[in-house]
């Protein structure tokens, strides 16, 4: 039986407290081992769900993402318009570190993506177009939102409500 394991992990992390990179790889370590028990722990939750670790490697993520626009502004559709309606209509509350951006193309289906621990949110530019209504761009928004954030609170807690908060925040939605 092996006692030992070589991981490699993202760079993102290269400055993490030994503390948190302990933590990590035992946790990694436990769940290889299928310990389904096995949680992150509070000070590597903390570490990385920081707003310090979002200013650090936000801009990062970014510029290693090729099929993004680096812009909110669409040929047709501004997604900060789109935040801002769900904001106002109290869907959602703003996020200061939150970056909306477009997809270069129209992707592979999909309305969108995001980044739980990044605050970055990626939408397809299929849904960029003149005759696309605001609701159905705000409600695409709104699950790619919820879905980060229940992201964030799902990612270091128990994880077996996360399918019923999700859809009861999206139905939410009229």
């Amino acid at each position: 039986m092996y006692r030992s394991a070589e991981f490699h992990v993202a760079d993102y992390l290269k400055d993490a407290p030994e503390g948190v990179m302990q933590s990590l790889a035992e946790t990694i370590f436990a769940k290889i081992k299928s310990d389904d028990s096995a949680k992150y722990s509070e000070e590597f939750c903390r570490y990385v769900t920081s707003e310090q670790f979002v200013n650090e490697h936000q801009y990062t993520y970014l510029k290693r993402s090729r099929n993004i626009t680096m812009s909110p502004a669409g040929e047709h559709k501004h997604l900060l318009d789109s935040y801002q309606r769900l904001i106002d209509a109290g869907y959602v509350k703003k996020d200061e570190n939150l970056i909306l951006v477009w997809m270069k193309n129209e992707g592979t289906g999909s309305v969108g993506y995001g980044s739980t621990l990044m605050h970055v949110i990626v939408m397809s530019k299929m849904l960029d177009r003149e005759d696309m209504p605001d609701y159905v761009l705000d409600y695409a928004l709104f699950t790619q939102i919820v879905r980060m954030t229940q992201g964030m609170v799902n990612f270091c807690t128990k994880k077996e409500d996360y399918a019923e908060e999700l859809k009861k925040k999206l139905e939410s939605f009229p």
